[in-house]
């Protein structure tokens, strides 16, 4: 998922909550600002792209919310490693993985995943 595609999700939470972006294209310098106030917030939704998840924070997060399928089993396995490493903080943290029909097929990567299918 793109920056462009982050801001666009992000859209519709903006006045109804606090909204972070960080993606590639913010500088790293700015990005880890961004990281820092949404680890200290009481409340938001963070919206993130092209960032490895060993560098988010996990403090006070709930739920994570996947848009799309990784692009490679290993990317697969850095996002189960950040969702098991955040519900291990304070309590259980719940991934939605948003993928789209076509995407199904792939779905094998997620195999050891323990993913329960839903249709939204």
């Amino acid at each position: 998922v793109s920056g462009d595609l982050a801001k666009y999700y992000a859209e519709p939470f903006r006045g109804k909550i606090e909204v972070f972006e960080s993606h590639s294209a913010v500088s790293k310098k700015v990005r880890k600002k961004i990281l820092q106030s949404f680890e200290s917030a009481e409340r938001g939704v963070l919206f993130t792209a092209g960032l490895s998840p060993a560098t988010l924070p996990c403090k006070g997060v709930s739920a994570v919310i996947l848009i799309g399928l990784p692009s490679s089993a290993k990317d697969a396995k850095q996002l189960l490693d950040f969702v098991t490493r955040c519900g291990k903080e304070l309590a259980p943290v719940t991934a939605y993985l948003l993928a789209a029909t076509f995407e199904a097929e792939i779905l094998s990567l997620l195999a050891d995943a323990q993913l329960v299918p839903a249709d939204l």
